[in-house]
Formats: structure tokens, C-alpha cells, sequence
């Protein structure tokens, strides 16, 4: 029985049925009490949802307001902060992880995300026009044309023959042709760029048609079982170590702007607006009860989460908790006892 010195303004009577109602409610909500108030609260809810709709809960007003709510930010919110301490914390913990592919996903499984990727066809034709259509990767073809057509004329005998002054060029080498004759490298040089710039269209198009072509489904599972043969062993510890400290936490505020950048953007909000309507217009006739098991969240599931935690929750909380359950009790038996 705890202390009744808090209610001597009440009869004997009445401080004596407050500490019951008082010890009644500790008993439930605190201790072993809690896991099963808690799931019984959880099946009272759980009928309850049972009858209501999805389309009753997520209506269109509601749905606009709660999501507005969401994307609403304090001007302190310290996001980059929070960004930084996550990234800094998921570097720390994997930098110490001896696990790698193979411990998170079986050959199996790689090779299924594999071959849904050779399905995506149309993706792969996007990436290969949206690639080679970039300004890097002209340079790149150009750079690999030049050095390639360069060195080939340089140190083949039959071609050297039959370029005025490439003989002299073979015989003393390139490096000390560049000495003895600059110019000639020079005038090399310049014709090959030419010849490279105009035809580098020609060029990034035939490569665009190899890559469209050479990039079939036997060539994209080779060089995924090459990297699976490679890194699936590998901690991903090493990984973890090409990335300084310094580059998690410019990467963390560039994340956190993006973020910001989203959450801000009216475009964004368009959108998730029209998917949240999109989803409540699918499910509108479902329960409650009934989507959330349709999505694995059942309520034996839920039960064994309440029985997992329930102790841990009331060993850290039982004192708070009975303390607010005995003044919220205390409260109404006094006003009670007030009354006329």
C-alpha cells in the first residue's frame, strides 16, 4: 500500500477505495501487468479497426493536412547534425564488421537481383544513350582514339614506312624524336586531333551500337559472377576505410541539403501527395485490420514485439508510470470530494 498522507482531505472511506482503484491500475500497467494490458488493449484495437475503413481515416482533407504536416520543419531543425552523427555512426559500426556480401545475401539471391536487372531493357537502353551521349564520355573516346591511332603510328614498322618522317620516328624513339624534332610530333599530333574530332560523332555512335549489342544477358551475368567472385568475401570494413572522415561528413551535408531541398519543393509534395491519394483511393473499402495484415503487420506479430519489450519498457519506466497513475487517480477522487 503506498503513503495516503496525500489524501487526508478525503473520508476514510473514499482514501481508501482511491488507493484501491490507485493499486489496481499500478498492477496492470507496470511489472508483469503490462504485457498483458497491452495486448489485450491490442485486440480490443485491433476489432475495433476491423470496422473502419481505410477510405474513413484517409480522407482527402486529411490526407493533404497530414502530409503538409509532415514536411513541415523547424528553421533549427539541426538535420545536417543529425545527418553527420548517422553516417559517422553507421561508419564506425561497419568499419568494425568482419561480414561481407556473402553473410548479408546467398549466390542465390545475387544472382536473381542479377537477372531482374537484364529484364529492365529499356532502362539499360536509356543508361547507354544517356552515357554516351555525355560530354565525358566524348573526351573519353576521343582521348582512347588519340592515343591509340598515336601509338599505333609510333611503333608500327608498316605504317612508319609509308608516313613521311615516321621512319626517323621509329629509329630514334618518341622521346628523342621530341627533342631532336619537335615539330614533327607537333604536326603528328595536330593532324591526329583533327582527324579524332571529326570523326569522334562517328565514333560515339558505333559505340553506343556495340555497347546496345555486346551487352547481352550472358556478358552482364560474366561480369557479375567476376565481381561476386571477387568482393563476395571481402569485409565490408574495407569499403568502409576508402572513406575518410572528412568525406562522411561533406557527403552527410550534401544529403541533409538534398533533403531539405525536397522537403521544401513544391514538386515533391505534388507528388507524394498524389501517391498518398493514390494509395488511400486503392485500399479505400479495405479495414484497417485487414490491409495492415495484408502487410505482415498481424497481431500475433505485434503480441510477440509487446512480449519482447514490455519488460525492458516497465523496468525503465514502472516508478514515472505510477507515479502519473496515482495523480491522475488522486485528482478525481478529490475533485470528487469537492463536489456538493
Amino acid at each position: 500500500m503506498q503513503n495516503l498522507s496525500s489524501m487526508d482531505s478525503l473520508s476514510p472511506e473514499l482514501a481508501e477505495m482511491a488507493q484501491a482503484h490507485i493499486d489496481y491500475e499500478v498492477e496492470r500497467w507496470t511489472g508483469e501487468g503490462l504485457t498483458a494490458s497491452l495486448q489485450t488493449e491490442l485486440a480490443a484495437a485491433l476489432d475495433h479497426l476491423a470496422t473502419v475503413r481505410i477510405k474513413d481515416v484517409l480522407t482527402a482533407d486529411a490526407v493533404e493536412q497530414a502530409l503538409d504536416l509532415a514536411l513541415a520543419s523547424p528553421e533549427d531543425f539541426p538535420l545536417a547534425d543529425l545527418a553527420s552523427i548517422g553516417f559517422a555512426a553507421v561508419q564506425r559500426v561497419v568499419g568494425q564488421s568482419e561480414s561481407g556480401l556473402s553473410d548479408v545475401m546467398s549466390r542465390a539471391d545475387y544472382d536473381r537481383l542479377v537477372g531482374a536487372f537484364i529484364e529492365l531493357k529499356q532502362i539499360q537502353r536509356v543508361l547507354i544513350e544517356q552515357v554516351t551521349a555525355s560530354k565525358a564520355y566524348s573526351e573519353l573516346i576521343s582521348h582512347v582514339l588519340y592515343t591509340g591511332i598515336k601509338n599505333y603510328v609510333l611503333n608500327q614498322s608498316v605504317v612508319a614506312r609509308r608516313v613521311p618522317g615516321a621512319s626517323s620516328l621509329m629509329r630514334m624513339g618518341q622521346h628523342a624524336l621530341s627533342s631532336a624534332a619537335p615539330n614533327m610530333e607537333k604536326s603528328i599530333d595536330r593532324q591526329l586531333v583533327g582527324f579524332v574530332n571529326a570523326n569522334i560523332q562517328d565514333s560515339v555512335r558505333e559505340s553506343r551500337q556495340y555497347l546496345a549489342t555486346a551487352l547481352d544477358p550472358e556478358l552482364i551475368r560474366a561480369v557479375a559472377g567476376e565481381f561476386w567472385d571477387s568482393n563476395a568475401e571481402q569485409p565490408f570494413s574495407g569499403a568502409v576505410g576508402l572513406v575518410s572522415g572528412d568525406s562522411v561528413s561533406a557527403i552527410a551535408e550534401a544529403v541533409a541539403d538534398i533533403a531539405e531541398a525536397v522537403r521544401s519543393s513544391p514538386a515533391a509534395r505534388d507528388l507524394l501527395l498524389a501517391l498518398s491519394r493514390d494509395f488511400a483511393a486503392n485500399h479505400a473499402d479495405e479495414s484497417v485490420t485487414d490491409y495492415l495484415n495484408s502487410i505482415g503487420v498481424t497481431q500475433a506479430r505485434l503480441e510477440a514485439v509487446i512480449a519482447q519489450w514490455a519488460p525492458t519498457l516497465s523496468a525503465a519506466s514502472a516508478d514515472y508510470v505510477a507515479e502519473r497513475i496515482r495523480v491522475e487517480i488522486l485528482g478525481f477522487y478529490l475533485a470528487w470530494a469537492e463536489l456538493p
